[in-house]
């Protein structure tokens, strides 16, 4: 009887112990099996909430455009970076809007760097022509960048401004000037954007003469007056026009002008002087002269000191060797024979 009474009592403390192994168990395996609590970390897209930047870099703003050109643009973010780019349906954007013509379009881009190119003309992104007091020839490109947490910049925005248009110039008249060597050369020119640079054309050779207009900004369709100052290089017939460029790059040209006669003007003294103007027979005397001359002659100098000397230098020193009052004079001759002449004070040589 003590004998089984011993060995029940063992059967229930190995129960026990069994349900105690099994609940440990169970308690074990609740916690592997328990799902983890997600970890947000910083910079990731979910606690991301600062937008991208974009930005255009060229050309400047408001410019005038001719031809295709290239916008360059510029994306920046600071969060989990901009985002990945697959052509036709993910990046950053742009769009393209032809105000003249009521027209956009637009696309995604690579993000980060990226250039996107602009056509112009006739059937082209940018296709109508610049004209006052209209949406013509005004074409705006936009820009937008986008990052992976799906946050966007705003759009920043260029106008640019086409033209399509050369300048309308018009003939040469001649006025005759002989006041100041050669002819004066006047006309006229207009442009439907504006004009930035006219210049005179000798035959097929730009003249280095400069172009005065009458008043300026020369722009938007107003006739505008143009003159220069024209003296032929030699005795040949020459045909000469205006040419003129606007902001776009536009190039025209007005109907030349032929049988202009060669006009060889004399050479002007603009200076003569002698320094210093007394001195004795130990002085050395500066003589300086400045000439010029309209048909851009080769000019040769001669000095008479008035002691019975001269020079073929055209700012010579001289030392006289006795004493007395000299009238030294400068004669200037260019290349046909045309002379000016020109007196300094009176020298005046002392013991």
């Amino acid at each position: 009887m003590a004998r089984n009474f011993s060995f029940l009592k063992n059967r229930k403390l190995l129960i026990v112990l069994a349900a105690g192994l099994i609940g440990v168990l169970g308690v074990l395996l609740s916690q592997v099996q328990k799902p983890q609590e997600p970890i947000s970390l910083p910079g990731t897209g979910e606690d991301d909430s600062i937008p991208p930047a974009s930005s255009i870099v060229s050309p400047e703003d408001r410019t005038w455009h001719n031809a295709r050109f290239s916008v360059a643009i510029r994306d920046s973010d600071i969060g989990v970076g901009l985002a990945s780019f697959v052509p036709g349906k993910q990046g950053c954007l742009y769009r393209i809007e032809d105000f003249g013509l009521d027209k956009v379009f637009g696309n995604f881009r690579k993000c980060g760097t990226s250039d996107v190119s602009i056509s112009v003309g006739k059937d082209q992104a940018c296709s109508a022509s610049y004209v006052k007091d209209s949406s013509q020839g005004r074409c705006r490109i936009s820009t937008q960048a986008i990052d992976k947490a799906g946050n966007t910049s705003g759009w920043k925005s260029y106008l640019f401004f086409i033209d399509l248009e050369s300048p309308v110039v018009g003939s040469v008249f001649v006025d005759p000037d002989f006041s100041r060597g050669g002819y004066i050369l006047q006309g006229e020119v207009a442009d439907n954007g504006k004009v930035v640079s006219c210049w005179l054309a000798q035959d097929s050779k730009v003249m280095g003469s400069t172009v005065s207009f009458d008043s300026l900004p020369c722009q938007e369709g107003r006739m505008c007056s143009i003159n220069a100052q024209y003296v032929p290089e030699d005795a040949n017939i020459h045909t000469v026009r205006f040419g003129c460029k606007d902001a776009a790059g536009n190039v025209g040209y007005g109907e030349p002008l032929s049988s202009l006669v060669f006009i060889n003007q004399a050479p002007e003294i603009e200076l003569c002087k002698v320094a210093p103007s007394q001195g004795n027979v130990l002085t050395v005397f500066q003589f300086e002269s400045v000439a010029q001359d309209l048909n851009q002659d080769t000019l040769s100098y001669r000095w008479e000191f008035g002691d019975g000397t001269v020079s073929q230098d055209q700012s010579p020193s001289h030392r006289y060797t006795a004493s007395g009052t000299y009238t030294p004079k400068l004669t200037v001759q260019d290349s046909a024979g045309e002379t000016d002449e020109c007196s300094t004070a009176w020298v005046v040589v002392q013991e």
